[in-house]
C-alpha cells in the first residue's frame, strides 16, 4: 500500500543541486528511482547507502517513465 510505504533498499543517490535522485530496490527485487528536493537542514535526509527505506507519494503526483527514457 502505497500510504504505508514500500519497503526496499537504497542501491544509488546522486545530488543535482537542489535534487537527488535514489535508486531503491524493493524487498520484490524491483528497481525503483525516485526524485525529491534536496534539504541538507532535514534531520531525516541522512540516507546512506545500505539502509532500509520505505517510499511513498502523495497520491496522483506520480509519473511513471518507460525503463529506458
Amino acid at each position: 500500500d502505497a500510504e504505508q510505504g514500500l519497503p526496499g533498499t537504497l542501491v544509488e543517490r546522486n545530488y543535482k543541486g537542489s535534487t537527488v535522485d535514489a535508486l531503491i530496490r524493493l524487498d520484490d527485487g524491483q528497481d525503483v528511482l525516485a526524485n525529491r528536493f534536496f534539504d541538507a537542514d532535514d534531520p531525516e535526509f541522512d540516507y546512506r547507502l545500505g539502509d532500509t527505506v520505505k517510499i511513498s507519494w502523495v497520491k496522483d503526483s506520480e509519473w511513471l517513465l518507460p525503463a529506458d527514457a
